[in-house]
């Protein structure tokens, strides 16, 4: 391409004009070029496909397992683990520096190594309500579950069970807002912990609560005749074999499924609540058409030290307050 610069037929001196510095543009530095790649896809083919390609001069074949991507996954995990090491050790004090091997993700995913016992909860009969059913849950606390049952499947952390003990599982909200998983053990607590009387004012506090439903336990009065005998005056108070037995009947006999029934809103219903030195409780209950009232749910709740000290007629209302 030529230029050509005309001058402009007016006066001039002796001297040339200069011409006007024309700014040259900033130099942009060299783009980056892009890899070109082809997008991989995976399809699942037929043998007879499969025979097909494999007698193309341009098709490329190869294996693989499923060992082999874990390894390649542990190897990255496990550099990635030792960058988070060496960074906690350089933050961490001198003295807890040997500690740092907690701080690990990877050794915190393995099981501890098997010792010689394998504890159980062994069932001395099979019970009537041993399972429980799943609590009802949103679209959030089932990806949850499904989530938290694969990682620790493949961890080994859980196993398979054919237990006929099922306990439901529920979420608690973290403060981040994330989820904590949780197992609701209430029903195999009462099976298991024995808060066993240790006086006579405890007895009597236990049959108090259990001849209020005597009307659903058969021969009440046979099955408690071994704690009645311990209350009397003129009798020590000793705690034997017998005594622990009629302790247990009873509180079966309050778990069994003939003693509790499922809330009908439909049913008239009454709440009771009682309030003691230490303990404010209550109970739901519901009349049946054969005009017998059936527990529902049982709530107790024990007092603190200071609402210990609130006059019995607070402790009464405060018992209605926590019922509802």
């Amino acid at each position: 391409m030529k230029v050509i610069i005309s001058a402009s037929p007016e006066k001039t001196t002796g001297t040339t004009p200069s011409l006007p510095q024309i700014p040259e543009e900033p130099s942009l530095p060299p783009a980056k070029s892009v890899p070109s790649f082809t997008p991989v896809q995976i399809c699942e083919i037929s043998a007879n496909a499969f025979y097909y390609e494999m007698m193309r001069n341009d098709s490329e074949f190869f294996q693989t397992s499923i060992y082999e991507m874990d390894q390649i996954i542990q190897d990255k995990e496990s550099e990635e683990d030792d960058e988070t090491i060496s960074l906690i050790r350089e933050k961490l004090p001198y003295l807890h520096r040997k500690y740092t091997d907690v701080f690990s993700k990877s050794e915190s995913n393995k099981i501890p190594p098997h010792r010689i016992y394998d504890h159980k909860i062994q069932l001395e009969a099979p019970l009537p309500n041993a399972f429980s059913p799943l609590y009802q849950q949103g679209t959030k606390e089932l990806k949850a579950t499904k989530q938290y049952l694969l990682e620790n499947l493949e961890k080994g952390f859980i196993v398979n069970s054919n237990s006929p003990f099922a306990s439901p599982i529920l979420f608690v909200k973290k403060v981040d807002g994330k989820l904590r998983f949780c197992i609701d053990y209430h029903k195999l607590n009462g099976l298991t912990c024995n808060d066993l009387p240790t006086t006579v004012t405890g007895v009597k506090s236990y049959l108090g609560f259990c001849g209020f439903y005597r009307q659903f336990i058969r021969n009440f009065g046979k099955i408690a005749k071994p704690l009645t005998t311990i209350t009397s005056p003129s009798e020590p108070f000793r705690w034997t074999e017998e005594c622990e037995n009629a302790f247990e009947e009873l509180r079966r006999q309050l778990l069994a499924v003939q003693a509790l029934h499922h809330f009908n809103p439909e049913l008239p219903t009454k709440l009771e609540t009682d309030s003691s030195d230490g303990v404010v409780a209550g109970v739901l209950s519901q009349e049946h058409p054969n005009k017998l009232w059936y527990p529902v749910s049982f709530y107790s709740h024990v007092l603190s030290r200071h609402e210990i000290n609130w006059e019995i007629h607070d402790k009464e209302l405060f018992a209605i307050v926590k019922a509802f």
